[in-house]
């Protein structure tokens, strides 16, 4: 059974990120993380980033990128940006758009990261969530994945003669089925074999899809693992992805071979917190792959 790496989406760091990025890209190199997936570039220019990634021994895994970056408009740019990065994956976070109040929060959120846990306690009071705004307003009949997935073969096919390959990242919604069928499925069938899929377990383990039915259907199409929420201490009142249940997930990645790396992510607003949580992930999926090792 081959080594499987660890990297981390810098999501995860992003509050340390914004306020120094060259000692948070220090800390993770230091943790033992050998890869970062990127959603935005804190300021810094690509060849910055290029300079800090070497120093601390850390490969750019991916760059999570909106579908505009990707026009034709602005596609030439993006690629010439990610291969001074040395980034061989672009990855589409989603294809469904978020709504207008949600673009200024995410903005502000990014600029400011400090109005995070304001913003989570202002939306306490909203009663419809993210994705239940998306699935009553956005077009989400069948034609709207067949139509887009005809957009992400015309960029595959496009930044492959780059050398780089684009792969599609799941959250909730496309495991709710739209008509007689799950989005998922209508990309599944529509895509390219130049597509490949960067699947969110934490995402698919909120919905009521199996992921083992997923592993079956995609397996020669998947780029990479993101793994997310995990219950560390499982405890019951507590949510997140349980021991057993992620080391039957990654069982399976390792001894089919179905991705060359994990993606680790998390979601907290403190600072310290950030480096407290990068370590314990890494160390618990890091017990966990010599546990399966060891008893394959």
């Amino acid at each position: 059974m081959k080594n499987y790496p660890l990297g981390i989406q810098l999501y995860s760091m992003k509050v340390s990120c914004h306020k120094n990025l060259e000692k948070t890209l220090a800390q993770i190199s230091k943790i033992g993380y050998q890869g970062v997936e990127f959603h935005t570039d804190y300021g810094f220019s690509l060849s910055e980033i290029k300079h800090l990634l070497d120093k601390y021994q850390l490969k750019c895994w991916g760059y999570h990128i909106p579908l505009n970056h990707l026009n034709e408009e602005n596609l030439n740019q993006t690629i010439a940006k990610q291969k001074l990065i040395d980034n061989q994956n672009i990855i589409i976070p989603t294809l469904v758009k978020m709504e207008p109040q949600n673009k200024i929060t995410n903005h502000l959120k990014g600029c400011f990261p400090f109005i995070i846990p304001i913003y989570r306690k202002l939306k306490n009071f909203i009663k419809e969530s993210d994705f239940q705004l998306a699935q009553r307003k956005l077009p989400l009949q069948k034609q709207f994945w067949v139509e887009n997935a005809s957009t992400l073969n015309e960029i595959a096919d496009k930044i492959n003669n780059h050398g780089l390959c684009l792969s599609y990242h799941n959250h909730e919604i496309e495991f709710f089925k739209i008509e007689t069928s799950f989005p998922f499925e209508i990309l599944y069938q529509h895509l390219s074999s130049k597509v490949n899929f960067q699947f969110d377990i934490g995402n698919i383990l909120k919905t009521e899809y199996s992921p083992y039915e997923i592993f079956k259907l995609f397996h020669q199409k998947i780029s990479s693992l993101h793994i997310k929420s995990i219950n560390l201490d499982d405890d019951i009142n507590s949510t997140g992805i349980e021991t057993n249940q992620l080391k039957n997930i990654l069982g399976t990645f390792l001894t089919k071979n179905l991705s060359n790396w994990a993606i680790i992510e998390f979601d907290t607003d403190n600072e310290q917190n950030e480096i407290i949580l990068a370590s314990r992930y890494f160390q618990k999926i890091q017990d966990l792959i010599y546990n399966i090792k060891n008893n394959s």
